[in-house]
């Protein structure tokens, strides 16, 4: 990265090597090696899920605070579909029309809504545990919030066998 003018630029991470965890720095009046193009540059330190130091690093032309918001909403979306392409779904692998994939997206992605959403009234309840060893918790909000959508649902359909049943007279006419 250079400043207009200057021949010779300094490498990002020289540039951001003093940033400390917490810290975050806006760079504005960025230029582009081999293009003319001016950018803004927004890095922070911060602990990643799994406890080690992530440095963030956005480019982008517009605002600093507006890069990150963005970011975080395509973060949401980019995690949606790792998680519908390599996480047990396997959406490659279904090898169907257009149609018909936009039919299973739709549904994939409302019933991958309902499982989030459930997850995050769950642990308002009742926490994820964490793991000691590794300080991260033991299972993702997807999965807590698929096994109480589960257990619920076999709760419900244990609790409707359960029921004496009506009985039903059936009469045949033959005619």
């Amino acid at each position: 990265m250079r400043k207009k003018g200057h021949k010779k630029g300094r490498k990002l991470r020289v540039v951001l090597s003093s940033l400390k965890l917490g810290e975050s720095v806006v760079l504005h009046d960025v230029w582009l090696m081999r293009r003319n193009t001016r950018i803004r540059i927004y890095a922070t330190r911060r602990t990643g899920r799994n406890g080690k130091e992530a440095l963030i690093i956005l480019a982008s032309p517009l605002e600093g605070d507006y890069t990150e918001a963005l970011y975080r909403k395509r973060w949401t979306l980019e995690t949606a579909f790792r998680a519908l392409k390599s996480a047990g779904l396997n959406m490659e692998e279904t090898h169907l029309g257009v149609k018909r994939f936009e039919n299973m997206l739709t549904l994939l992605m409302i019933a991958f809504a309902a499982v989030f959403i459930d997850g995050l009234v769950k642990i308002e309840s009742l926490p994820i545990p964490m793991m000691k060893s590794r300080n991260v918790q033991r299972i993702n909000i997807l999965r807590y919030g698929y096994v109480n959508l589960l257990h619920d649902f076999w709760t419900n359909v244990k609790n409707e066998a359960a029921k004496p049943t009506q009985k039903c007279h059936v009469l045949w006419f033959d005619t």
